[in-house]
């Protein structure tokens, strides 16, 4: 009877381990599908973050997201104006992002190397654009995690960064 009552935990306990990890490797086929609606919208607002980084010789720079047509990036307190156009295809993809599309709210953009990272407001997730393709590191920027983060590929240059719990 002992030994019925191990094996009972131990199935019970692998099956809990093999639900958080699938919880944590998953981006559903609804919020994948979802993303790639608005895909030109994303790539667009991915450029325009990564463009204006290219004009700086720094590592790593925190930008806004885009309000009224403005980015600020806070490590040179400054302003970039865009374009009404620009303003019109990144505010898509803002929207996008606010009804939860991968996910929720974005509230701060980083940029290094060849990446731009879309980080939600808990800092426990993000979406990373990269440029070369390359799979990301990082949820936010380099040393922003204390654990290497869980990231899946969404589509082409595209990746789902979380916080892993284990």
């Amino acid at each position: 009877m002992k030994k019925y009552k191990k094996v009972v935990i131990i199935v019970l306990a692998l099956l809990f381990i093999i639900i958080v990890i699938y919880q944590n490797n998953y981006v559903s086929k609804y919020k994948k599908e979802r993303f790639l609606e608005n895909i030109d919208a994303y790539n667009t607002l991915a450029e325009i973050y990564y463009e204006e980084y290219q004009k700086h010789s720094t590592r790593i720079l925190n930008y806004s997201i885009i309000e009224e047509g403005t980015i600020h990036c806070y490590d040179y307190n400054s302003d970039i104006k865009l374009s009404e156009e620009d303003t019109k295809i990144a505010q898509i993809a803002l929207d996008a992002f606010k009804e939860g599309d991968i996910i929720y709210e974005i509230c701060d953009v980083y940029v290094y190397d060849t990446f731009v990272s879309f980080c939600g407001g808990d800092g426990k997730e993000s979406v990373i654009y990269s440029a070369k393709d390359n799979k990301p590191s990082y949820i936010a920027y380099p040393g922003a995690d204390s654990k290497k983060p869980i990231i899946m590929k969404i589509t082409e240059h595209w990746y789902y960064a979380v916080r892993n719990l284990l």
